[in-house]
């Protein structure tokens, strides 16, 4: 996902991911769906964004949290 190693995700490599999962998405949800884990809105995702929405009550490192992205 993260195509540039910069441990984040850009709006085109998340667009990127999302359209590999599922051909439903349209530009709108997806861009709705971005602007909710860009949660400072400098236009990257980055690794404590992507576990502070996706965490809820798991307690996983952030090496973890740095793989998935």
């Amino acid at each position: 996902m993260d195509n540039n190693n910069n441990n984040a995700l850009d709006y085109t490599e998340f667009v990127t991911a999302a359209m590999q999962k599922n051909e439903v998405f349209t530009d709108e949800k997806i861009r709705q769906c971005f602007k909710i884990f860009d949660i400072n809105g400098d236009g990257t995702i980055s690794v404590v964004e992507f576990k502070t929405i996706l965490e809820g009550k798991q307690n996983l490192s952030m090496e973890v949290w740095g793989k998935m992205i």
